[in-house]
C-alpha cells in the first residue's frame, strides 16, 4: 500500500468515523537507516521569475500559511485538515525545517511569494535515489479573488492524486 493509499484509508476511516483526529503523527526512519546519499545534496534554492519567487519558508510567512490552510477550497485535495492557529504555526515550522533533499524520504518545501506575500507551496520528496531517482511533486496556490487553484500531486508512475 503507497503512502497517498494510506492517507486516503485514513481520511475514509475518519469518515466514517465521524471525526478528525487531533494530529496524526508520521513515523520516519532516522537519517541513518535510509539508505545511500546523493553526492551532490540539492539545498532549498532561491529561484526569481519576473513575477514570482520561490524561496524556503519562515516563520513570518505565518498569517498567509494559516490563510492558505484555513480556505477549504485551497486545501480540496490535500491530506491536510483545516488548522487553527496554533496547529498551522507547527505545520509551518515543521516545513521551514525541510531545505536539503540528500537521501531517500527527504522532503524540500518552499514558498512561493508574489510582490512578497507568502500565496503557496511547492514540495518535492525525493522517494528513491538508488537505482533511479524517483520523486513526487505538489504545489497549492491560494485563492485571489476568489479563484481556487488546482493542487496536483505527481505520483512516480505519473498518476495524479487530484486535479481540479
Amino acid at each position: 500500500m503507497t503512502c497517498t493509499d494510506q492517507r486516503s484509508a485514513l481520511r475514509h476511516a475518519i469518515s466514517l468515523a465521524g471525526r478528525m483526529p487531533r494530529r496524526v503523527v508520521a513515523l520516519r526512519r532516522p537519517r541513518w537507516m535510509r539508505g545511500p546519499r546523493l553526492p551532490n545534496p540539492v539545498h532549498a534554492p532561491r529561484l526569481q521569475t519576473e513575477r514570482l519567487v520561490l524561496r524556503p519558508h519562515r516563520l513570518s510567512d505565518a498569517p498567509a500559511w494559516f490563510a492558505l490552510q484555513s480556505d477549504p477550497r485551497v486545501i480540496e485535495f490535500l491530506p491536510w485538515p483545516l488548522r487553527n492557529r496554533r496547529e498551522s504555526l507547527r505545520h509551518l515550522a515543521h516545513r521551514i525545517r525541510h531545505v536539503r533533499l540528500e537521501q531517500n524520504d527527504d522532503f524540500l518545501a518552499l514558498g512561493v511569494e508574489l510582490d512578497g506575500i507568502l500565496i503557496g507551496d511547492v514540495s518535492l520528496h525525493l522517494r528513491d535515489i538508488d537505482p533511479e531517482r524517483h520523486a513526487e511533486i505538489g504545489w497549492i496556490i491560494g485563492s485571489r479573488r476568489g479563484m481556487p487553484h488546482g493542487v496536483p500531486i505527481g505520483h512516480r508512475d505519473g498518476a495524479r492524486a487530484g486535479r481540479r
